[in-house]
């Protein structure tokens, strides 16, 4: 499936967030990294830790299902609804959704990998080793840009081919930056204020990857 990007959102950004300027370019490469991996039948991987899980989890939850944009079912999928008893209601109701998920938000994974293997921070990885495919995509958010475990995540990304996207402030560390794709800085550095942009940027990500997928005109 190709999907043309929509980038007017990013516009939009810049003109109300100048200071993101700087930005801009690599925001409009991650969401053609997303764009392109979900068209193809992809998988858009997010990790956080902290406010950012909290971040991941909010994106998550707009791209899994209409955010500004009505997402109509696709037409045979509707007809194919209507063959079961509570098909109307839910081809009437349902929304169209990307394929989206979020590491580290099974408990019991979380638990079984954090008493069952010893190198620490190992979680996202061995996550993402079990799910994730050549072609897929992962967006990691790190306020410092320095944490281990989506390093750790973005070095087996990275084995299988996937893109990697780094979502972070003015400073992740040379280490991070050997295994990612696509870098978007924001204007910061104190944790607050990077997540602050953070949210600025991945709203307007999800608007563009929304409207790729979804346009408004149709």
């Amino acid at each position: 499936m190709s999907v043309k990007i929509n980038s007017n959102a990013i516009a939009q950004l810049i003109a109300k967030s100048e200071d993101l300027v700087d930005s801009a370019f690599d925001i409009n490469a991650g969401c053609e990294i997303i764009v392109k991996s979900l068209g193809a039948g992809g998988t858009l991987f997010l990790a956080g830790n902290g406010g950012s899980m909290a971040d991941a989890l909010h994106i998550a939850g707009e791209l899994k299902k209409s955010f500004e944009t009505d997402r109509n079912l696709d037409s045979k999928l509707s007809e194919d609804l209507l063959k079961f008893r509570y098909g109307k209601e839910l081809s009437e109701n349902l929304q169209a959704g990307l394929k989206v998920t979020v590491l580290g938000s099974d408990p019991v994974l979380a638990t079984a990998i954090d008493n069952d293997i010893k190198l620490r921070h190992i979680q996202f990885a061995q996550e993402l080793l079990a799910l994730g495919r050549s072609g897929d995509a992962i967006l990691a958010l790190s306020t410092s840009g320095k944490s281990r475990n989506i390093i750790y995540a973005f070095t087996v990304a990275k084995a299988l081919q996937m893109s990697t996207i780094l979502l972070t402030g003015l400073e992740p560390s040379n280490e991070m930056l050997e295994v990612t794709d696509c870098n978007i800085r924001v204007p910061a550095t104190k944790t607050a204020d990077v997540q602050g942009y953070h949210s600025l940027v991945y709203h307007c990500m999800c608007r563009v990857i929304e409207d790729s997928f979804y346009p408004k005109d149709l």
